[in-house]
């Protein structure tokens, strides 16, 4: 496992709201996500055969890739936002 990722991901685990304004804390995770990304991106087809694959994989990845995204946001989110942070989650 690349020690980058391992570290972002920690950074991530433990980001949260906290005494910062939403702004603050939606910016900090952004950063770190961004960073994530970067350094642990969807793989790419090799093979020439994406656009003619009918699974959608990649649209599965990427889409899971962002519902990753919002789940570790809403999880540091302070529980005086609990009624929001459930919203999504229905």
């Amino acid at each position: 496992m690349d020690q980058k990722v391992f570290c972002l991901e920690k950074s991530l685990s433990s980001t949260s709201h906290n005494s910062k304004s939403v702004t603050e804390y939606f910016s900090e995770f952004k950063a770190l996500w961004d960073e994530y990304i970067s350094y642990h991106p969807i793989p790419s087809c090799k093979c020439g055969n994406l656009d003619s694959c009918s699974c959608n994989i990649l649209k599965h990845l990427m889409d899971r890739q962002q519902s990753d995204c919002v789940m570790k946001f809403l999880v540091g989110l302070h529980d005086s936002y609990s009624a929001f942070r459930s919203q999504p989650l229905l």
